[in-house]
């Protein structure tokens, strides 16, 4: 008779107990989904990598498009990579060729 008429307390074992399991719920679903957080931010940052390596690529690809129209186009360029990279010179033209300079430091004195 005497607990018909207790009044309950608003926190009593049952309300403590559904607490607990709801944190250890939380805890669960973190550490459940860490893991798959970590691999998402790993892959964003190999997106982002990889997509400035597109444009370095996208760069030097337009580049070279551009050296192959004008290699296509003019006389002048084609000219000036036969003198360059492959040494050509005209009839009658004389080569003048330099010793390299030295830009380092001077031997040291015997």
């Amino acid at each position: 008779m005497l607990r018909e008429n207790a009044k309950k307390h608003p926190y009593d074992f049952g309300y403590f107990l559904t607490f607990i399991m709801l944190l250890l719920l939380a805890a669960a679903a973190v550490l459940l989904l860490l893991p798959s957080y970590r691999d998402y931010r790993a892959k964003k940052q190999q997106a982002i990598k990889m997509e400035r390596e597109l444009e370095q690529l996208q760069t030097e690809r337009d580049k070279r498009l551009r050296e192959v129209n004008e290699l296509k186009t003019s006389p002048a360029a084609v000219e000036k990579v036969a003198r360059e990279k492959y040494n050509q010179v005209r009839p009658g033209e004389i080569v003048l060729t330099y010793p390299k300079q030295h830009t380092g430091d001077p031997a040291p004195a015997r």
